[in-house]
């Protein structure tokens, strides 16, 4: 099974009231490569045989014990296989677009800076712009921009595995 483009998160306890709008609003969405990790923090209401309900696209899993929501959402993380990540409430409820939205601006703003880089590239190899201080200013603040979104990339991948074992 391939890795979908997106996790959406979902920690719950006891949320069968509200749950089924916000798993309609997240079936809804306009971009659908993503899968739903459901934590159930041992949930004793319909909320179980809610999330299953909703298919292939759900990952349920359930916890031993009742743990704080961070604790929870940090196992829910260990089973997470997106490249992004996005976190849904039981209570909340999404516009259809909005992953669709995001994840586009994740992606152009990376290739942006990558396009910028590049065309700065292109003007420091010619004679002009090899002595142009400003032009190689601005390519280091690009390069540098770019090395912290992956820095911070690896980190939150290396956490995740590090929840997974």
């Amino acid at each position: 099974m391939n890795a979908p483009a997106v996790s959406v998160i979902m920690n719950c306890l006891n949320s069968s009231r509200d749950l089924r709008e916000a798993m309609d609003s997240l079936m809804a969405q306009t971009f659908t490569d993503f899968e739903v990790v459901f934590w159930d923090n041992c949930s004793t209401d319909e909320s179980p045989a809610i999330a299953k309900s909703y298919g292939e696209k759900v990952r349920y899993f359930r916890g031993e014990s009742i743990v704080p929501l961070g604790e929870g959402r940090n196992l829910a993380l260990a089973q997470a296989r997106g490249r992004y990540l996005a976190f849904l409430d039981c209570d909340d409820v999404w516009r259809p677009a909005k992953l669709e939205r995001q994840v586009a601006d994740c992606e152009t703003e990376i290739e942006q800076t990558e396009s910028a880089i590049a065309i700065l590239e292109e003007k420091m190899a010619t004679p002009e712009g090899a002595s142009d201080m400003t032009l190689y200013e601005q390519h280091q603040k690009l390069k540098q921009q770019l090395d912290r979104t992956v820095e911070e990339w690896e980190k939150v991948s290396i956490e995740l595995e590090e929840l997974k074992q």
